[in-house]
């Protein structure tokens, strides 16, 4: 790491800059992102999905947030790199520390084609007291990264209307009409999913997401896919252009907007575009609109196919969930386990279950402390051996072609401690007290955050996530614009999807978390709205402290237990069956 940061160091002086600006994200402005785009991680030795990285010529630091504060300082560690553990008091975010050590005048650099436009436009008045300037267009990692990897080249599929239940064409058309009511002529979109939901395409060129490498141009006569050819068979080259989409080189889309913007009002959305290309965009257009783009709202909201699929697919998941659980149990006492080996398990059950393609997210099995570790990810030389005693937490998901699963389970693998059961059970009345939640219409996802942390809150407990994220439908398990947190201002509308996970976790000791995906959808109250769980799997009532639940928590519990067997029961032999009604019994 310390020559890598060095060879930095010399490419700024180089270059004269006081401070290199590293978001670890790509042009698509990813959470999970190819290789070629691993820069943070190349940097730093940092393997979290979240993180900022400052370097001046001599200081580098790493800001990232709780959830990877154990698994930073792990990886950190020897590095000479400052770890920021960001939000907790006291800590400067990484604005506020350039502010406080770099001198006036400094220059920042960075690379504008992997950093937000909506980021830049808020440095300027960040940084506007030190005059500091900013220089974007240039790539250092680029120029000192040997055998950097290059970008995949997978083929692109497309996705049948049987599962999206719009066509590519009728989604084009809604664009158009929402671009229509804002005089706007055309919009650029460069976020993977939203791209891939539009034009019904996926692709295997991110980890963990069936995402293509693409943009994309959307004006009042034309659709046009940058992608690179070799990824596009005649077959579906022929699909796309008979809904009016054309294909071009993933390289052409600088050039193209250049040209296509000039006599044009285009709509710009500055949180889901990167700096060089608003850049382009505002230098060349006839006038730009600053919107949300129409497609990621559009996504957000399932249509009736997309809603039945991922029930469909939540079905068989929980199944396989079920199966794996049993698996655990049975083989446990009789053989070492790791939390590598358990993992790797639950894929090969969840991969012999039909459209399955692929896990949504890399699997977290935390044992004992390590559930303590919020992303926590095992790595064959820390990975602890499972015991038939103490705590599990399994955090999983998977694809499917008809939808996208997420799913967290805590387990005891002995008898719990009456501590360990109050924990559960107090996490265990949040996730059903959001779950129970209706609500006007209007109400965001900071309105409901409470409902989740209200019992830990009155025990002097919290957890440092975000309580929900959207999941998208066979495609991105982390997707907006809804959330459930405490700085969510947006509406919540139904056919979202929102993860619902409160949790508790004591370093050193143990983790519990769960989760389940809620629907949202309309009430039988006009005006209102409510959630339907979707997730389809046991809650493991040994950590259930009875006592602590309501008449009401108990009944929602009985019931969805009752749903779970009678969801779950036939796709199981009889074996199954009879373990899955002991996992289900009524509770008083």
């Amino acid at each position: 790491m310390s020559n890598r940061i060095e060879s930095i160091r010399n490419e700024m002086k180089n270059n004269g800059l006081d401070c290199w600006y590293d978001s670890g994200t790509d042009p698509h402005l990813g959470e999970y992102i190819p290789r070629h785009w691993h820069t943070r991680e190349w940097i730093t030795g940092f393997t979290g999905s979240a993180g900022i990285v400052l370097i001046t010529h001599g200081f580098a630091g790493l800001w990232t947030d709780s959830r990877y504060f154990l698994q930073a300082e792990k990886e950190l560690e020897n590095s000479g790199i400052h770890l920021f553990r960001s939000g907790e008091k006291g800590i400067p975010d990484p604005e506020e520390w350039m502010v406080s050590n770099l001198p006036e005048n400094a220059t920042i650099g960075f690379n504008g084609k992997c950093l937000s436009a909506a980021k830049i436009e808020s440095w300027k008045n960040t940084f506007s007291d030190k005059k500091f300037s900013f220089i974007g267009d240039i790539d250092i990692i680029n120029r000192v990264w040997v055998n950097r990897p290059k970008l995949p080249v997978n083929p692109v599929f497309r996705y049948d209307l049987t599962f999206s239940g719009e066509s590519s064409s009728e989604k084009i058309q809604r664009i158009r009409q929402d671009l229509e009511k804002k005089h706007a002529d055309a919009l650029f979109l460069t976020l993977l999913d939203e791209i891939a939901w539009v034009f019904n395409i996926r692709g295997q060129d991110v980890d963990y997401n069936p995402l293509v490498i693409s943009f994309a141009w959307i004006d009042r006569e034309q659709a046009v896919l940058f992608v690179d050819p070799e990824k596009i068979t005649h077959e579906t080259e022929f699909e796309l252009k008979k809904d009016g989409i054309v294909c071009r080189p993933y390289t052409d889309a600088d050039d193209f907007i250049k040209e296509n913007s000039e006599s044009r009002c285009v709509l710009t959305d500055r949180n889901r575009i990167s700096s060089r290309h608003y850049n382009v965009i505002k230098n060349h257009a006839l006038k730009t609109i600053e919107s949300d783009n129409p497609s990621y709202h559009f996504k957000s909201m399932k249509n009736e196919t997309e809603q039945s699929g991922i029930k469909n697919a939540h079905i068989r998941d929980g199944a396989a969930m079920v199966r794996w659980m049993i698996w655990l149990n049975k083989t446990l006492p009789k053989k070492t386990l790791t939390e590598i080996s358990i993992a790797d398990e639950l894929e090969k059950i969840r991969s012999r279950q039909k459209n399955y393609k692929g896990l949504s997210f890399p699997t977290i099995a935390g044992y004992e402390e390590h559930g303590a570790i919020v992303h926590y990810s095992a790595k064959p030389e820390t990975a602890s051996v499972i015991k038939p005693h103490g705590l599990l937490l399994v955090d999983s998901g998977a694809h499917y072609l008809d939808g996208t699963t997420d799913i967290t389970r805590s387990l005891a693998l002995s008898k719990p401690t009456n501590e360990q059961k109050k924990h559960f059970t107090l996490v265990l009345k949040g996730m059903i007290n959001l779950a129970c939640a209706v609500f006007p219409e209007g109400t965001n996802g900071s309105n409901l955050d409470i409902l989740a942390r209200k019992f830990l809150w009155k025990n002097g407990l919290n957890y440092g996530h975000g309580t929900g994220h959207g999941v998208g439908c066979f495609l991105n398990v982390h997707e907006g614009p809804q959330r459930i947190s405490l700085n969510s201002n947006v509406p919540l509308k139904p056919g979202m999807i929102v993860s619902d996970e409160p949790g508790v976790y004591f370093e050193g000791k143990y983790g519990i978390r769960l989760e389940n995906l809620i629907l949202c959808k309309k009430s039988s109250n006009d005006g209102f709205l409510e959630f339907e769980t979707i997730t389809l799997c046991p809650i493991d009532t040994n950590l259930i402290d009875t006592g602590l639940l309501t008449r009401e928590e108990m009944m929602w519990l009985n019931m969805y237990h009752q749903t779970v067997y009678e969801k779950l029961a036939p796709l199981m032999d009889n074996d199954e069956k009879a373990i899955l009604r002991k996992m289900t019994m009524a509770v008083s």
